[in-house]
């Protein structure tokens, strides 16, 4: 009975050393015994079976120790890896919290009115002046009613002159045209036997030269309609087949009644023109210098 109850004690021992984590404890080359043995009270085991059973809950226990610190470098691994790809907003400083929504708008640029070529006279027109036919530059209207012509600049009335236009038989042509052509004569006519001595001083384009400016008749001699040779101190042309805002020296009467037949007070008589439309030398000489070549000249019946 002592006998056994050692034995059963050094079995035990073994047991203990193979329940450490000695590697020679977990050898398979320690001999144990294979042997039913008995215990205190009695009991029996199978010490291979016990032997078995104790290497398992070593092995268990071993895996434990080690794997589980695995598992949890794997985690963390895991946990690292996935975090370094998410982009994580930067703060931008900013001088106030306030100021953060302010942001630079370009300001909305403010129209403006085309402009328009100056204009010399603001001042509203005269009782009785027609309304410029245009607000475009120079205008010329000539009123055939009243044996009138108004001269405008951007719309605002500059002077007039009283003219006289075609005669019943040879009526001034009603319609819109433009001055295409300007000619003078350099030294003053007021006959067409010779000129004066004085130079036209609004005739720039000749001076000194002598030109003279002649009209001469489209209708041949022994016509109601023909005429001598005429000098003309300015003209300026507004009709291709003939028609021209010219100085009349030779005419008496402007105005109304001076395009038809009508009495002068020697007792002569003198009718309007052969369509031209006629003034004085003087009114003729301002309109040479203030009209440009383009000038539009209107011409109306019922203004």
């Amino acid at each position: 009975m002592r006998g056994n109850v050692a034995l059963s004690m050094r079995f035990h021992a073994i047991d203990a050393f193979r329940m450490t984590d000695s590697p020679v404890a977990m050898s398979r080359d320690v001999p144990i015994p294979v042997w039913n043995a008995k215990y205190p009270g009695g009991a029996t085991m199978d010490m291979r079976k016990r032997r078995e059973r104790t290497r398992d809950h070593s092995i268990t226990r071993s895996m434990v120790r080690t794997g589980l610190p695995l598992l949890l470098m794997l985690l963390v691994t895991a946990c690292s890896a996935g975090g370094a790809s998410v982009a994580h907003p930067t703060r931008t400083p900013t001088q106030s919290a306030a100021k953060q929504d302010i942001v630079q708008i370009s300001p909305t640029p403010v129209p403006t009115a085309p402009t328009r070529p100056p204009v010399k006279n603001h001042k509203s027109n005269p009782t009785g002046v027609p309304t410029a036919p245009s607000t475009d530059g120079h205008v010329i209207l000539v009123s055939l009613s009243r044996q009138t012509l108004y001269a405008y600049e951007n719309g605002v009335f500059v002077f007039s002159a009283l003219v006289e236009t075609g005669r019943p038989a040879l009526p001034t042509p009603t319609g819109v045209y433009h001055v295409f052509l300007k000619a003078c004569s350099d030294l003053r006519w007021v006959s067409n036997s010779a000129p004066t001595s004085m130079h036209n001083v609004n005739c720039t384009e000749h001076n000194g030269d002598g030109y003279q400016e002649i009209f001469t008749s489209p209708w041949p001699e022994g016509s109601p309609y023909w005429y001598a040779p005429t000098h003309i101190n300015y003209a300026l042309k507004f009709r291709a087949d003939g028609f021209y805002l010219h100085d009349a020296w030779w005419h008496q009467k402007f105005g109304p009644g001076g395009n038809v037949p009508h009495q002068l007070p020697d007792g002569s008589w003198e009718t309007g023109s052969h369509g031209c439309v006629g003034m004085t030398t003087a009114s003729a000489q301002r309109l040479y210098a203030w009209a440009p070549v383009g000038t539009t000249v209107y011409i109306r019946a019922d203004v």
